[in-house]
């Protein structure tokens, strides 16, 4: 049970500091959301490149804490 609290912790913090990242280097890549018709439901760019942190998160959790 400990060990997947330390999963856990670990992917939360990977995720925590990479998402900030993923912010800043997508508008540079070019993974940026522009709404430009009706079907948007926000009104400025968003990124979106944030799942990739949340997968390296993820995986660095597993990996860290691998047998």
């Amino acid at each position: 049970m400990i060990k997947l609290i330390w999963v856990f912790l670990t992917a939360a913090a990977v995720t925590a500091a990479l998402t900030p990242l993923a912010i800043w280097i997508a508008p540079k890549i070019g993974a940026m959301d522009i709404p430009k018709d009706g079907r948007r439901v926000h009104k400025k760019p968003i990124p979106r490149f944030g799942g990739i942190a949340i997968f390296l998160g993820i995986l660095a959790g597993f990996v860290y804490n691998a047998p």
